[in-house]
């Protein structure tokens, strides 16, 4: 049955099966008609097509449609959860729009953190979509074998570039969203490299 109570509460559950995948959620309400409509706008979502462009290219939206239907919907346990990742998907497919997953690079990755960055978003909105973009990446090596490599580690690359132009490690803190300087201190050696680096350019 599609829209049915767990045992012992009056909240609905929507639940259906698509593609040989199981999905089920907490809808966090009473109302029938409600969780019925919810249900439609799920199983819809889920079974609309996964558009591939020809030559076996898999793009950055493709592979954002595809996590959100294979993985995120029919796993997730919580709504909210569910919600968030969906959202950060659509932005990642959003931005980074019909670039195929192999021309995807570290360079334009930090280029987005920054722009994000520089948007005035905190750094707690943009670490989870960066992991929820880690996550797409590491399923289209594993899972899908569409990708070689996955880019390397986004956070690290960023927080070094600042630190090698002479950003402060406070800065550096505040943008990583590290709630204590221990975690940014492990980049005081890149700083220390290049003024070495600096000094023997005198000798």
């Amino acid at each position: 049955m599609p829209v049915h109570r767990r045992k012992g509460s009056q909240m609905y559950l929507a639940e259906f099966k698509c593609r040989g995948f199981r999905y089920r959620e907490a809808t966090g309400t009473k109302n029938r008609v409600e969780v019925q409509r919810y249900e439609r706008e799920m199983r819809s979502r889920v079974e609309k097509p996964v558009k591939r462009q020809q030559g076996g290219v898999m793009t950055v939206t493709e592979a954002c449609e595809k996590c959100l239907v294979e993985e995120l919907l029919p796993r997730s346990p919580r709504r909210d959860t569910a919600r968030n990742s969906a959202h950060n998907l659509e932005l990642m497919g959003e931005y980074f729009g019909d670039i195929p997953l192999q021309e995807l690079t570290t360079a334009r990755v930090t280029y987005w953190r920054s722009s994000m960055i520089k948007s005035g978003l905190a750094a707690a909105t943009v670490n989870p979509r960066l992991a929820t973009l880690k996550a797409v990446l590491n399923k289209a090596k594993r899972l899908w074998r569409v990708i070689e490599e996955v880019p390397r580690n986004l956070r690290h690359h960023f927080a070094a570039r600042l630190v090698r132009r002479g950003q402060p490690l406070s800065t550096v803190q505040k943008l990583l969203g590290h709630s204590t300087n221990t975690l940014t201190e492990r980049y005081t050696s890149l700083a220390a490299e290049d003024r070495e680096g600096a000094v023997a350019i005198l000798d």
